[in-house]
Order: C-alpha cells, then structure tokens, then sequence
C-alpha cells in the first residue's frame, strides 16, 4: 500500500486551500498511491472561531466535503481529510474537530472526532482552551477497508496511549495521525509516535 502524505500551508481562505490541495492531490496521484492523506485543518487555518463555524460541515455535505467526495470518485482513490471542521451534534455555538476517510466511490467510509481537547495556560499570551470552541469525540473509531484496518486520531490525541491500545484491542492494523503540530515542538512529535509504535 503506498500513501502519500500531504503538506501545505494552509490560509483563512477555504477556497484558495482547496485549489491547493487539489493541486497536491493530482501530483500525488502521478505516483500512483492507493491514499491520499491531508493534514489536520488542511481546507481552514483561521485563528478566529467565527471562520470555523461558519464553514464548519455537516455529514450531508458543504464545500469542503463535498468536494473530498468528488475527488475521492473522480479519481477513484481513498481521501483522508485528517481534519475539518464539522458542526457539534446538539450544540450550535460548538464544532468538532474530525478526520473523515472516503472511499474511490465518493462515499464516507468513518467519521472520528478528536477526543482529547488541548486546554492550557502556559502563562500570558499563551492560552489555549480548546473546550471553549470544541465538543470532545465520544469515541474511538476503526476504519475497516479494502486496504486495512485504521484507527483515527488528531494531533493532541497521540499523547493518550488508551487511544492506541483500544485500537489495537479492536484490529487497528495501522493508525492516521492527522496533526497540525507546532514546530517547535517536532521533537515531541517524533518521540511520541515512536513510543505510540513501540505500546502496541
């Protein structure tokens, strides 16, 4: 199985992200993968709540998912959208943070929401409540497709090794780590994908 791992610099702009990322998708395809994998919040960065929840989609569709789905039957190959904003089920004023698999159909395939909400006070200016904007995913989710079985994570998830051992406990075959992880923590990054690895 052969994955290609998307990376962009994504913009407030849902629009110019999109052209982006088909572009991506098409070079990606050339050498001839059977996944496409794009990064956490890859069709929206945006610093302020009202941007997320004004594109935030619904599982009956919006421009960013609806447009996954017509990539993934166009060009009949997997697409995993490793975040997008999605309304929160009961909860106007909330979104979720959820990765979303699509089959070479254009039909989605597993739906996870982040469950694990990075709150945080590192002192002035650095503040980070993720609950605030955020509903937590009830769940862990597997994947099972043609290519294996996957389990579902989102960036601040891989510091819950629970998250990895239920997965394992079901079938997890191999896990998505959609993340938009800050720079200067890489070495984390790397650290704890090792450790995730080496559990289970």
């Amino acid at each position: 199985m052969r994955i290609a791992a998307i990376q962009m610099t994504s913009t407030p702009r849902v629009s110019q992200n999109l052209d982006s990322a088909r572009d991506l998708l098409v070079q990606a395809l050339t050498r001839k993968c059977d996944l496409v994998a794009f990064p956490e919040y890859f069709a929206l960065m945006s610093p302020r709540s009202e941007d997320l929840l004004e594109n935030a989609q619904t599982l009956r569709g919006g421009i960013i998912l609806d447009t996954l789905r017509e990539w993934a039957a166009e060009f009949e190959t997997w697409i995993l959208a490793g975040s997008i904003p999605m309304k929160a089920p009961g909860a106007p004023k909330k979104i979720t943070n959820s990765s979303i698999l699509i089959d070479p159909a254009g039909e989605i395939i597993a739906t996870y929401a982040k469950m694990h909400l990075f709150d945080a006070d590192l002192g002035p200016g650095k503040q980070y409540f993720e609950s605030k904007l955020y509903q937590a995913g009830k769940g862990p989710v597997l994947a099972k497709t043609e290519l294996g079985d996957f389990g579902l994570s989102i960036c601040y998830d891989l510091r819950f090794p629970e998250l990895f051992r239920i997965g394992l406990s079901k079938g997890a075959e191999a896990y998505a780590i959609g993340a938009n992880w800050p720079e200067s923590r890489q070495t984390h990054w790397r650290a704890l994908l090792i450790a995730r690895a080496i559990e289970n």
